[in-house]
């Protein structure tokens, strides 16, 4: 059986290519046998939705002329709709659009949840009624996070410190935000596989962030996490069975990503949910190669079977995302370089910890964090 992935941007989704046979994209993403409705990564304008749609409906039936059983695979309700000309029987397994629209709110995941994990204090203002000082007075701090519900990546994640850096937001009237106190903190990334009986948890990393006014997603190192204190540790692991086990009752399966801050004094504290596949993906798809599996194949596994195995698998690595050559040179030279398409964001991926050797997100003292 061939099995195909249909998405707008599947940058991802790559090295799966023992999984999928192909790749359907609005945007090139250089994956073995991926035809791209654009030839650059950029594009040639805005995309339009109807004519996207009619290129991929071109695509699947040429596939399905010459294979009536090939599967397709997509991960978001925008792609369903794009897609909803294929037939059932030809579409691979998937969670609820309307679950995975709850569970990729932050504000309602972290009501949903908080009371069972550890979250940030929060208060929830309309875009007009954001103001600087009632939130210093109102959290006890000066340096504020302000967050839209939805958003990847840290563009709509931001850091204010003044009553101008509200304004120079320019907030939607409408609009709902959280503000929370800035922390110092150690991002973390989890990955966990949800199957209807088991909760499978693959290593860890530490997010690579950058605060530009907005806390940018850079990278991932799965090596600092290893250095975490055993208590830290601990936290972690029985926060994502929490989620895990929420997450299964009600019917979610396969791939999600969960966020975390390791605050300055070693508490672990819950941020939000990433129902898909995560940036860091990449790396846990080769590090499973030696294991004869991908992050698809145990994705797909997870609606196939009530459980799923353990690949035990250990990932030595960092990566940072670059737009040049010249992007991070001074780490050094990577030990590998996964750059799929030309003139694209590419991946500078180094067989150490580099989270301490940049000023990425993390507190001066990690002395409760690290051993």
């Amino acid at each position: 059986m061939k099995r195909y992935y249909i998405g707008i941007n599947g940058t991802n989704v790559i090295c799966n290519e023992s999984y999928f046979n192909g790749y359907i994209t609005a945007y090139p993403i250089g994956e073995k046998n991926n035809v791209s409705f654009f030839e650059q990564v950029e594009g040639n304008g805005e995309l339009n939705q109807e004519k996207y749609k009619e290129w991929v409906q071109m695509q699947v039936e040429k596939i399905l002329k010459e294979d009536p059983s090939a599967q397709f695979t997509y991960f978001n309700k925008k792609m369903a709709d794009i897609c909803d000309f294929i037939p059932d029987g030809n579409i691979e397994a998937h969670n609820d659009w309307e679950l995975l629209a709850f569970l990729n709110n932050k504000f309602e995941i972290r009501t949903f949840l908080g009371d069972k994990i550890k979250i940030l204090d929060y208060i929830y203002l309309k875009g007009s009624d954001v103001d600087y000082e009632f939130a210093r007075k109102k959290l006890g701090s000066s340096g504020m996070v302000v967050q839209s519900a939805t958003g990847a990546g840290g563009l709509t994640t931001h850091s204010v410190g003044s009553s101008k850096d509200i304004k120079d937001l320019n907030l939607k009237s409408n609009e709902t935000y959280s503000i929370s106190a800035y922390e110092p903190n150690v991002p973390v990334n989890a990955t966990l596989m949800i199957s209807q009986k088991d909760v499978l948890q693959l290593p860890i990393s530490a997010q690579l962030i950058k605060n530009t006014g907005n806390f940018i997603y850079a990278g991932g190192d799965f090596v600092f996490p290893t250095q975490f204190k055993p208590a830290v540790a601990s936290q972690i692991i029985t926060y994502n069975n929490v989620v895990g086990s929420e997450l299964q009752k009600m019917g979610y399966r396969g791939i999600c990503g969960v966020d975390y801050i390791v605050c300055e004094d070693g508490t672990v504290k819950f941020m939000e949910l990433n129902p898909r596949y995560q940036g860091s993906s990449f790396l846990l798809s080769l590090a499973l190669k030696n294991a004869k599996t991908s992050i698809a194949k145990l994705n797909a596994e997870c609606f196939q079977n009530p459980n799923v195995e353990d690949p035990q698998i250990i990932v030595n690595r960092s990566f940072v995302n670059c737009k040049s050559d010249s992007d991070y040179s001074h780490l050094g030279e990577p030990s590998e370089v996964i750059k799929k398409v030309e003139n694209s964001t590419f991946r500078k991926v180094f067989d150490r910890s580099i989270c301490a050797e940049d000023n990425f997100e993390k507190p001066n003292d990690l002395s409760s964090i690290c051993l």
